[in-house]
């Protein structure tokens, strides 16, 4: 299976541009045979909303989540998105779309509430993860940016048969804190290379006042090893096939989620 990532530099609070932009990618990627095309978190809205968070705010219904879900009909499309919720609860979603039906949703649980980062004043935090089966052989979870480092969500979905683990994240840096690049790789290495999982780790680009988006966007493969990594501080459209063997020898001489149910 041929998956991919949209490595995209959000325009923030243009949904329409960003609609465009996406409909953009999904043509390349369907041109190059990619079956799962994954785009980064918040990806229709950007990211720091704040006070603009209601106005950003999109039920499935919306025209811009139509136009998306449509463009669906030979490939996975997983985007992100403000969801609106009754009485105005806000999630930070993302919708995988596949033959023009939304196939599947994630709400991030794991809200960061420190230095510069303030989601819990904008969304609520869901209070589950869940998978999806797609065939046979692979089943996929959707993590949102901060759940991968709550060590208890991912273990939650891996031991849940997660064989491909999909993780969009607005990865930034600020002034006083410029390490994230390292720390997000070794994230993705360790879990891959723990549960034997193949992750996409999809990341934008751009600015946003202070935060600063890097890229990087990765996919492994269940040996913890990248099979490609995107540009640094460019858009790009980064592709790998996948394959459910490697997962299966993996697990199989590293039983690490063997001994763990």
């Amino acid at each position: 299976m041929r998956v991919g990532v949209a490595q995209i530099d959000i325009e923030l609070f243009n949904i329409d541009a960003n609609v465009q932009k996406h409909l953009h990618y999904i043509k390349k990627a369907k041109e190059l045979g990619i079956e799962i095309l994954v785009f980064p978190e918040l990806s229709l809205s950007g990211y720091n909303i704040k006070d603009r968070a209601l106005e950003m705010a999109m039920t499935l219904e919306d025209k811009a989540i139509r136009e998306i879900v449509e463009a669906s009909s030979e490939i996975r499309i997983v985007f992100g998105f403000v969801e609106e919720a009754r009485n105005a609860v806000l999630y930070n979603s993302s919708l995988t779309a596949f033959k023009n039906e939304v196939e599947f949703i994630h709400r991030k649980n794991n809200l960061p509430n420190y230095g510069k980062f303030n989601e819990k004043a904008v969304f609520a935090p869901a209070k589950e993860v869940n998978n999806f089966e797609i065939d046979k052989q692979w089943q996929y979870a959707v993590l949102i940016c901060a759940d991968m480092w709550d060590p208890s969500l991912v273990h939650k979905t891996m031991i849940e048969d997660t064989n491909l683990l999909i993780s969009p994240f607005n990865g930034g840096y600020t002034r006083e804190n410029n390490t994230n690049i390292k720390n997000w790789q070794r994230c993705f290495d360790f879990y891959s290379m723990m549960y034997g999982s193949y992750i996409i780790g999809a990341n934008r680009v751009g600015e946003e006042g202070e935060f600063h988006f890097f890229g990087n966007s990765v996919i492994m493969n269940p040996h913890g090893e990248s099979l490609v990594t995107a540009k640094t501080n460019k858009e790009d459209l980064i592709y790998a096939d996948i394959d459910y063997q490697q997962v299966k020898q993996v697990r199989f001489y590293a039983p690490n989620i063997k001994n763990l149910i």
